[in-house]
């Protein structure tokens, strides 16, 4: 699974909805087609994250969701919370969520460029 960096607000065709500059979002929101126009339009570009045991704080993390079969931020954002939390003992959907959240805010710009 690819998570993608809109470099620019984008309308993705479902009535009033866009993604905003700056905003991650994966592969499942668009067609493949459209992906490849957008990136070689330079719109948006793949984000290539670090492994994520090199994150700061993420070691534990990252070793209990290799167990789990999640060997990449891609694969981690991308899959339900709920599916990750019954791959773990004493771990909530929630906070699950949480670690999805905070993954997504550590690459995420505060004011992203407008294109």
């Amino acid at each position: 699974m690819a998570i993608y960096r809109a470099h620019c607000n984008l309308d993705i065709g479902r009535g009033a909805k866009f993604i905003a500059a700056g905003t991650l979002f994966d592969e499942r929101v668009m067609m493949a087609e459209s992906i490849q126009i957008l990136v070689d339009m330079e719109h948006i570009s793949r984000v290539q994250f670090p492994p994520l045991e090199v994150l700061p704080g993420w070691k534990a993390r990252a070793d209990r969701l290799r167990k789990a079969g999640i060997e990449d931020a891609d694969t981690f954002l991308a899959t339900d919370a709920a599916t990750i939390a019954k791959a773990f003992r004493n771990i909530s959907t929630e906070t699950v969520s949480t670690w999805q959240a905070e993954l997504l805010t550590m690459f995420t710009p505060s004011t992203p460029p407008e294109r």
